[in-house]
C-alpha cells in the first residue's frame, strides 16, 4: 500500500521539478532578449547623430549694392535697418551670408532668432542652391515660408526648427542662407542655426537632374529675375508639361536649351526633344510665381 502512494508522489514531485526548469529557461531568456534590443537602439542612434552650427547675423552682408541704411548692433549681436523707409518690393532689405559644408552633409533643419517689434512689418530667412558658372540659376529650398509677421510676437522670436532634407553636393552647387528684413524700429535678425546629419558617402541628385521623375516636382519663384532649373540631362525623347499655378502673380519665362517662352499665370506648356528646363520669374519686383514640372514620357 505504501508503495502504490510512494510512486504518485515522486511522479509529483518529478512533474514540479520539471515545470520549475522549463519555467527559469524562459524566464532566462526574456531577460537575455533586451540586451540586444538596446544594442540596436544604440547603433542607430549613432548613426543619426546630428550637428549643429549657429551663424551670428554679423557674418550677413547687403545683397544689394543700393542696400537701405542698415546697422550692426555688436552688443546685441542683432543686424537690423537704419531708416524710416519701409520697402517692401525689391532686393534692397536682403542680406547673405555663404554656407559652407562638407560633400553629402544633409541639411536637416534651420531655426532663426531674431526680433521683430514692428506688426507692420516682419523678418524672414531663406537658404538658395546655386548653380556653378555659366547662366547661374538659383532655387529658394522650402522654409515653410516662415515669416515673422505670422506669428507675431512683439518681441525676440524663436522660428523653431523648420525642417529640410537637403545634401550638400559642392560639385554641382553653392548654397546661401539669406535674410530678408522689412520690420523697423530695431527689429532684426541675430543668429541662425544649421542641423546636419551625416549621409553613408552617397549624393541623392535633385529633381529635375536626369534619369526618371515620378510625378509632377513643384517649383517656386519668389521674386523677379530669380531662376529654376527644372532638369538638366533628359532624354531628349522625354516630353514635360510645365504649369503656373493661377495664384502666380507673375509669368515665367521658361527655357530650353537656347529657346524660351512666356507662360502665364494659370497655363501650361508642354514640349519635347530639349534635355534642359528652367523657369524665370519676369515679373515685377515682390511678385511670385509657382507651379509644377512633370515629365509626361521618357
Amino acid at each position: 500500500m505504501k508503495r502504490h502512494i510512494l510512486i504518485p508522489s515522486l511522479l509529483s514531485s518529478f512533474f514540479t521539478l520539471a515545470v520549475v526548469i522549463v519555467s527559469l529557461l524562459i524566464i532566462s531568456g526574456a531577460l537575455a532578449a533586451p540586451a540586444a534590443d538596446v544594442s540596436s537602439t544604440k547603433m542607430q542612434q549613432s548613426t543619426a547623430q546630428k550637428n549643429y552650427i549657429s551663424i551670428s547675423s554679423m557674418a550677413f552682408q547687403p545683397f544689394s549694392p543700393r542696400t537701405l541704411p542698415y546697422r550692426r548692433g555688436f552688443d546685441e549681436q542683432i543686424l537690423a535697418l537704419d531708416t524710416t523707409s519701409r520697402e517692401i518690393e525689391g532686393q534692397n532689405n536682403w542680406y547673405v551670408a555663404p554656407l559652407s559644408l562638407p560633400d553629402n552633409t544633409i541639411i536637416t533643419g534651420i531655426t532663426f532668432y531674431g526680433r521683430d517689434v514692428d506688426p507692420n512689418g516682419w523678418v524672414e530667412i531663406a537658404l538658395w542652391r546655386c548653380t556653378h558658372g555659366g547662366d547661374v540659376s538659383c532655387v529658394n529650398l522650402p522654409l515653410s515660408s516662415y515669416r515673422t509677421d505670422e506669428p507675431f510676437a512683439s518681441g525676440s522670436f524663436d522660428s523653431g526648427q523648420i525642417a529640410l532634407n537637403e545634401v550638400v553636393n559642392n560639385q554641382i552647387y553653392s548654397y546661401t542662407l539669406a535674410t530678408r528684413i522689412v520690420a523697423l524700429n530695431g527689429s532684426g535678425l541675430r543668429s541662425v542655426l544649421v542641423e546636419t546629419a551625416a549621409t553613408n558617402g552617397t549624393v541623392s541628385p535633385p529633381p529635375g537632374s536626369g534619369g526618371s521623375i515620378e510625378g509632377p516636382v513643384s517649383w517656386t519663384l519668389n521674386n523677379r529675375n530669380v531662376t529654376t532649373q527644372l532638369s538638366t540631362n533628359l532624354s531628349p525623347t522625354a516630353e514635360v508639361r510645365i504649369c503656373s499655378n493661377s495664384g502666380s502673380s507673375a509669368d515665367v519665362e521658361i527655357r530650353y536649351d537656347n529657346n524660351t517662352e512666356t507662360l502665364t499665370p494659370g497655363n501650361c506648356a508642354r514640349s519635347s526633344g530639349y534635355s534642359a528646363y528652367s523657369v524665370k520669374n519676369v515679373g515685377v519686383y515682390g511678385s511670385s510665381a509657382s507651379g509644377t514640372f512633370e515629365v509626361l514620357r521618357n
